[in-house]
């Protein structure tokens, strides 16, 4: 799905009375979901979050011990496979997360009290369980799962004799480990006191005495004391950077880590230095222990560097001493405020603030990106008169092509999901829950759905229109449409003021573009929810294309409200919102519509030129016949495989796009590996109908679909998207989610069916969003000839 930029509303003088509706007032957000915590007399932490919206829970396993902490390369990877290992088909997914600070275990699942008894069982492991069949099976597990990239920037960054210049270890270091090397490290290392066990989902009022009863009898043991993290040494080193592209010149600033708002203002740091200069590279490196904010500029040889370090020294002392938030900071402060609505991720985030101490209020992180607007002085204390490490950072080899971002994160970094699934997944009956619909079509035809969630503190309004870039006369102007729309409409000075107030609050306001759906959408705090439906409205019934032709404004009259479906889900008051609907968007009526006249064929590669160093890329495959859940069960394979081939190259990910029926490969890549990348995806992709798929890969792969569609749909934009689905399928809206027996019902031959309808040339749709040159590297790789691309 091509995702477009922000885009704003430009206004200018007359009157329309209908602004008189709209208030300068934001509801408080509510904070219904809470987290209760403990800590039992044997050290361990223990948090609960009831939510009786889910179908399915959540157990994260953390311990407070990652790379950094063990003396011989791999320990700690190894030890955490060990522990991965002992998992259940109670499961219905489970993951394995080693880093530099700690080792998270992570599943979910139907059956909570099997789940609770695993991570006890994993608890009170002993070195008598690290047998030698163990150790081998951990041992080739962790192999497979190795990063298998240069060293990053941490060792250049914090010294070759830095606790974080350890890496996850190599095949050779994980074989010279001996069961008293895995034993040793486990009993220092790994017990109640350095755990935390989070808990999330819906289940009886009676967990939580069955938790702590099971938890408490668990022993203490004596653990020893973890590695100590040094501070950032202020000193000047010349440094070899593998896979570094130029040489750079950098300075590295401390960065603190003792609450949410330092967290905070880190990255605001990073978008604000950005701002600087175009040719800076900012990137924040370390662990959870610390971190640094780093600053680089490259230059075309060593000699450089001097004058690179002279100018960056100047920039630092001339920072600006205006407020700063970042372009995207309403993105971020949406997500933090969603963050504990989605089933996958929020035990990891509780686990963090539980185990530094910090907040459990849900807004906690929202709340400091609000409140923190002026960030001059906390700038003033780490960056400007703070002593940084001085790095003169150097390639050691030819043919590297990364900067300091690709490299930051850091190489003993893994998550991957485990073989959890040895036996058939159980009839296991999916959790009924009441989730009020409300269906109804205005008199100009919009059909209206509301799903009100007051345990949501977000707003995902979308306006959802059955025409898309197979219909557009031209290549590219359905995109482009959509992309130029402004809400141009003049109005008076009041409603100025009050759009300019609606426009310093927090809201993303964005549009997609498929082959068969143009798809307006607001994302916003729910206290101003109908103020979203405002902006949505003005939008699309009062847009005009300031700088477009008249073929786009002959392409708005397809924009009409029959046919189309507005969604609106999330914390807002329905009454509230149906009178903005009346008002704002009853009156809406189409103006001479046009017929429209379907094109054949697959639209033109699409490139945005990139004004940054990154490169993504959308490649979608239009399946028409494949079930939905056999297409679920393919792409979920099809990541599998690909995440350990790709490893180092590109971060993608694949899906399947049910409202489109098309398979969606996304994914950021390093620029000087992405020909290797496309050239592995298209290996893979040409596999996938002949290659047998194991009964184990598919129970996994069906295990992972139902997850994914039973958890996804908590947040008001997993919501939203449902309800997209059924309404563009012509489904029921309150129907059953049937995922369960349909994932269970798919067999190898509907797989090789499916992939057999995948790679077919004339379904594929290209989007690129990279440098010029960077954009055309990606369209040769793809076979196409960069001449025929659209640029924009």
């Amino acid at each position: 799905m091509r995702r477009l930029a922000l885009l704003g509303l430009v206004v200018a003088c007359h009157s329309d009375a209908r602004f008189a509706s709209l208030h300068e007032v934001q509801h408080p957000v509510a904070d219904l979901l809470r987290v209760e915590n403990v800590t039992l007399g044997n050290g361990m932490h223990v948090a609960v979050l009831r939510d009786p919206r889910a179908q399915i829970a959540s157990i994260d396993l953390r311990f407070d011990v990652g790379v950094a902490d063990d003396p011989k390369p791999g320990l700690a990877l190894l030890v955490g496979e060990l522990l991965a290992g002992r998992g259940s088909d109670a499961e219905l997914t489970s993951a394995l997360d080693v880093d530099l600070d700690r080792t998270d275990l992570a599943s979910t699942t139907f059956d909570v009290d099997g789940a609770l008894e695993l991570a006890a069982r994993r608890l009170e492991t002993s070195c008598d369980d690290f047998d030698p069949y163990a150790i081998d099976a951990a041992r080739d597990q962790a192999v497979a799962a190795l990063t298998g990239v240069a060293p990053s920037l941490t060792a250049a960054v914090w010294g070759a004799d830095h606790p974080y210049s350890h890496g996850l270890g190599d095949p050779k270091a994980l074989a010279a480990l001996t069961a008293d090397d895995v034993c040793a490290f486990y009993r220092a290392h790994y017990g109640p006191t350095a755990a935390t066990l989070v808990v999330s989902g819906a289940f009886d009022d009676n967990l939580g005495h069955r938790l702590v009863a099971r938890f408490d009898r668990i022993a203490k043991t004596e653990l020893a004391a973890r590695t100590a993290i040094p501070p950032l040494n202020p000193t000047h080193a010349r440094v070899a950077v593998w896979g570094l592209g130029k040489p750079t010149a950098a300075l590295a600033f401390a960065m603190p880590v003792q609450n949410a708002a330092d967290e905070v203002l880190a990255e605001l740091a990073v978008r604000s230095v950005r701002t600087w200069d175009k040719a800076l590279h900012v990137a924040l490196v370390g662990g959870r222990r610390d971190r640094a904010l780093v600053i680089g500029l490259e230059g075309e040889r060593e000699s450089d560097l001097p004058k690179l370090h002279a100018k960056l020294t100047d920039l630092v002392a001339h920072m600006p001493t205006t407020t700063f938030a970042g372009e995207g900071s309403a993105e971020d402060r949406l997500d933090a405020a969603e963050e504990l609505d989605d089933a996958f991720e929020r035990g990891a985030d509780i686990a963090d603030l539980v185990a530094a101490g910090r907040s459990l209020e849900r807004l906690a992180r929202a709340k400091a990106w609000i409140d923190l607007r002026l960030t001059f002085h906390w700038m003033r204390l780490h960056v400007i008169e703070a002593s940084p490490r001085v790095l003169d950072l150097i390639p050691p080899q030819a043919g590297g092509a990364a900067s300091i971002e690709a490299l930051a994160d850091p190489a003993s970094t893994i998550s991957h999901d485990l073989a959890s699934a040895g036996a058939p997944l159980q009839a296991m009956p999916v959790r009924a829950i009441a989730r009020p619909v409300t269906d109804y079509t205005l008199a100009n035809g919009l059909r209206v759905v509301l799903a009100p969630d007051p345990l949501s503190p977000v707003v995902d309004a979308r306006l959802v229109m059955p025409i898309g870039s197979h219909d557009e006369p031209a290549p590219g102007a359905a995109t482009q449409a959509a992309l130029e729309l402004e809400a141009t409409d003049s109005v008076d000075w009041d409603a100025d003021d009050k759009i300019t107030w609606y426009v310093e609050r927090d809201s993303i306001q964005d549009a997609a573009v498929t082959p068969w759906r143009t798809r307006f959408r607001v994302l916003g705090l729910g206290g101003i929810a109908d103020w979203h439906v405002w902006a949505l409205a003005f939008r699309v019934t009062t847009g005009r294309f300031e700088n477009g032709t008249g073929a786009l404004a002959r392409w708005k009259t397809h924009y009409a409200p029959r046919g189309s479906t507005l969604i609106v889900s999330g914390g807002f008051d329905p009454g509230a919102i149906r009178q903005t609907i009346d008002t704002w968007l009853a009156p809406w009526h189409a103006v001479d519509p046009r017929p429209i006249v379907h094109a054949h064929g697959v639209a033109k590669p699409v490139v945005e030129i990139a004004d940054d160093h990154s490169l993504a890329l959308e490649l979608g495959y239009q399946l028409a016949k494949t079930p939905t859940a056999a297409a679920l069960v393919l792409a979920t394979i099809a990541q599998q495989r690909l995440a350990g081939a790709l490893r180092g190259m590109m971060d993608a990910s694949i899906s399947y796009d049910v409202s489109d029926r098309r398979v969606v490969l996304a994914g950021e890549a390093d620029p000087s590996a992405v020909a290797q990348a496309l050239g592995i995806v298209d290996r893979e992709f040409d596999r996938l109908p002949d290659t047998d798929v194991s009964d184990r890969e598919l129970e996994r792969a069906r295990r992972i679909v139902i997850a994914t569609r039973l958890g996804g749909t908590l947040a008001a934009s997993g919501r939203a998207r449902q309800l997209e689905e059924r309404v563009l399928a012509g489904e029921p809206l309150d129907r059953p989610d049937t995922i369960v027996a349909d994932a269970k019902a798919v067999t190898a031959a509907d797989l090789r069916a499916a992939a057999t309808e995948l790679l077919v040339p004339e379904s594929r749709d290209v989007a690129i969003h990279a440098s010029k040159l960077d954009g055309d590297r990606v369209l040769t790789a793809l076979g196409i000839d960069p001449r025929t691309a659209l640029r924009r």
